[in-house]
């Protein structure tokens, strides 16, 4: 919206009476009928701040200009000039008092962000193709883009919102008008005063919304909880305490996947399967491993293979679990981040089911009984369609 500038202020140069009548009216001039008003304010007015800005109202009064004849017989085309330039002069000051009063945008005095992510639908677990789907964060709003785009740092996203207050908390999915869904949350992690924030992936469709989940991280070789350890699940990340135990208020419901990092042991990437739902989720026990060695005999593992996919498809992103041969729970997992597609596990001595699932590929299925700690067991997986 362009800033403009309202006022009724007229130059009079109708003749008067001469003194008498100049200073009848310097004398009167407070208590003479109202004299124009230079008026702004903030948002919605005719010199608006920024979305998101406080925004400014004044009201002050500009004295009628005298005219020739009241200023001593001074020819009207140079007192013109002389009361405009100076009344441009005014302008301009007010101007630069305005707009320096709209700085900080963003509301309530926050900064303002510019978030990025990657919308995708529940159901297939893929972006959108069809257009008409839209994110709203703190009233701004944008189309998701049928194109996924990358950022700087390699990041995919469909959607981009610029002026986010640094205040916000959450942001709202829309689907088009003909969509079977229903308008979907997301949760925002706490924002900075500037810059560009990646949220990664959020959802629309069954089963979106905002998810709650716990969870504990142990040693893979003496079970012991790990204190300390940073947990990452979407945007989110959190300590563990004393026990190892982990809890998250608020995350974006369908992820299927995070990261435990943790001094002395291997960053591991675990899948959550079945995908976070709304409400409460109890993640079990993440066991994570000290790293591994580059020297003989290359461990600890106890179980180790390699994913390839029919067609010679990156095998990267592939989720890898290991479940209780007789109670279905899952022991562990961990999600393919290498194009080599290598997976290690170390666990207790027993029976287990080996699950290894992709999106569009037939899900493998494999039971291994694990006999001894100082014997890996090996099993290959290739993933067919």
């Amino acid at each position: 919206m362009s800033k403009q500038i309202h006022s009724d202020s007229v130059f009079n140069l109708t003749p008067d009476p001469a003194t008498a009548r100049r200073e009848e009216r310097l004398s009167s001039f407070s208590t003479s009928p109202p004299a124009p008003l230079l008026r702004g304010e903030g948002r919605g007015s005719p010199f608006p701040c920024r979305e998101g800005g406080q925004g400014v109202r004044f009201n002050i009064p500009l004295p009628q200009p005298l005219t020739h004849k009241e200023r001593g017989d001074a020819p009207p085309s140079l007192v013109g000039k002389g009361v405009r330039g100076l009344g441009l002069t005014l302008l301009a000051a007010l101007v630069a008092i305005l707009l320096a009063s709209c700085g900080g945008g963003g509301g309530g005095g926050g900064g303002a962000v510019t978030i990025q992510g990657l919308l995708k639908l529940s159901e297939t677990r893929e972006p959108p193709v069809e257009s008409g789907y839209t994110v709203t964060v703190a009233g701004q709003t944008v189309r998701v883009s049928t194109t996924v785009r990358q950022n700087a740092d390699g990041q995919d996203y469909n959607f981009e919102v610029v002026g986010v207050p640094s205040t916000a908390t959450e942001g709202t999915i829309k689907p088009p008008q003909d969509s079977p869904y229903s308008a979907a949350t997301f949760p925002l992690p706490p924002l900075p005063s500037g810059g560009t924030v990646y949220i990664g992936e959020v959802y629309i469709g069954p089963n979106t919304g905002i998810a709650r989940a716990t969870g504990r991280v142990v040693s893979a070789e003496t079970g012991q909880p790990v204190q300390g350890a940073k947990v990452t699940i979407g945007a989110f990340s959190t300590l563990t305490g004393q026990t190892g135990s982990f809890t998250f208020d608020r995350l974006v419901a369908q992820t299927d996947k995070g990261t435990v990092e943790a001094t002395g042991f291997e960053k591991k990437v675990f899948a959550i399967d079945p995908p976070l739902a709304p409400g409460d989720n109890d993640l079990g026990e993440i066991r994570i491993a000290p790293p591994v060695s580059n020297e003989p005999p290359g461990g600890p593992y106890n179980l180790r293979g390699t994913v390839t996919l029919q067609g010679g498809d990156s095998p990267v992103g592939t989720s890898v679990q290991l479940l209780d041969a007789d109670t279905q729970a899952q022991v562990d997992s961990m999600v393919i981040t290498q194009p080599s597609g290598e997976f290690r596990f170390w666990v207790p001595l027993g029976r287990y089911i080996l699950k290894v699932t992709r999106s569009g590929y037939i899900t493998f299925q494999q039971e291994v009984t694990i006999t001894a700690q100082n014997q890996p067991v090996t099993v290959n997986v290739n993933l067919t369609r």
